[in-house]
């Protein structure tokens, strides 16, 4: 896997280096310089790929590892998964949050590190984004997906591909949510012989995005 990544890490490298993100998506980076939180601008900057640029899958302009430059994907508004992730990524840079593009495959997830090596055990582009000591998994491709990370919908798979120089793959660490997705506070109450029932519901994570 390590002679695998290293070929095809500088096509993901030159298109997320070669121009900054303000030259080409100003304003975008208008709407972010605006914004106070840095959770804030991370969860928009996230939200606006996700949900303002259309994921498409043209097989004879987008099949390979080569993906395509961040400000065609912004201009058009459009691309597969490895445009989306790297213009995602174009966004983190420019926020000063470290991530990392990854390969993976959830069909075939579990059985990925008795494969053989190769690039085409995957089939997915994602982002791997590493903040205040947590690790976090973001799908380009998502749509309405909403909330500061922590608060978005877990994606579920096991092994992954870093796209970084000498990486192989790995197994990221066990998950637990730290709270209910689905959290019911219910009030039984009696006035004069007669039964009321409040009922208060809380939707967290992917329950709440549903």
């Amino acid at each position: 896997y390590e002679e695998l990544v290293d070929f095809v890490h500088p096509y993901y490298q030159t298109a997320v280096s070669t121009k900054p993100l303000a030259e080409y998506a100003a304003d975008l980076v208008q709407k972010l310089d605006a914004l106070e939180e840095l959770e804030t601008k991370i969860a928009f900057g996230i939200e606006y790929v996700q949900n303002n640029v259309r994921y498409i899958y043209n097989e004879e302009e987008m099949h390979g590892h080569r993906p395509q430059d961040p400000w065609v994907t912004f201009e058009f508004k459009q691309g597969d998964c490895k445009a989306k992730t790297v213009l995602m990524k174009c966004v983190l840079d420019y926020l000063g949050v470290d991530s990392e593009i990854i390969l993976v495959n959830y069909n075939a997830d579990f059985y990925l590190n008795y494969y053989l090596p190769s690039l085409f055990n995957f089939n997915h582009v994602i982002l791997k984004i590493n903040h205040n000591g947590n690790s976090y998994f973001e799908d380009a491709t998502y749509r309405d997906e909403y909330g500061t990370l922590g608060n978005r919908s877990f994606i579920s798979f096991l092994n992954y591909l870093p796209i970084k120089p000498q990486a192989t793959l790995q197994q990221r660490e066990s998950f637990t949510y730290p709270d209910f997705a689905i959290y019911d506070d219910i009030l039984l109450d009696v006035k004069e012989n007669v039964g009321y029932i409040t009922v208060k519901t809380t939707y967290r994570y992917g329950r709440a995005n549903s």
